[in-house]
């Protein structure tokens, strides 16, 4: 997955990725089973997403490509 989004992120036409299970698929199965409490559930999905989202700066030349927004401006739409 870090390949294919590394790839990705590469392209010009590329803005963005969208990630489902990859992110919570383990995490959620195991927090039913019971193997895994809500905060390590919660840690493991941050954990995950964040190395995408590394993967993906990592790739576009260090930048996560997020603006920041002006302060007390709200997205709207």
């Amino acid at each position: 997955l870090i390949r294919t989004l590394s790839a990705a992120a590469r392209q010009p036409i590329c803005k963005g990725f969208a990630i489902g299970r990859s992110i919570f698929g383990e995490a959620a199965e195991a927090w039913f089973a019971g193997r895994m409490d809500d905060a390590a559930a919660v840690a493991r999905m941050t954990a995950n997403y964040r190395r995408l989202i590394d993967a993906w700066g990592s790739a576009r030349g260090g930048s996560t490509g997020r603006q920041p927004r002006a302060a007390g401006r709200r997205n709207v739409g």
